[in-house]
């Protein structure tokens, strides 16, 4: 359910990786 192109996705996705920031 990744699509990698809505920035808002592809932000909440960054987040998910990156839970330090």
């Amino acid at each position: 359910m990744i699509v990698g192109t809505d920035s808002q996705t592809r932000q909440t996705v960054f987040a998910a990786s990156n839970p330090r920031l």
